[in-house]
């Protein structure tokens, strides 16, 4: 558990970092849906 949590914080961390474009951030959020199912 805490390695996937730790995966989650570091998509959340490069969404922000990433969030300036907004093509990286939807992508960000479709493979951040992935990873919770996952």
């Amino acid at each position: 558990m805490q390695k996937k949590f730790s995966t989650v914080s570091f998509f959340n961390n490069a969404a922000r970092n990433v969030a300036k474009n907004r093509r990286f951030a939807v992508l960000t959020d479709e493979t951040g849906r992935l990873v919770a199912y996952c």
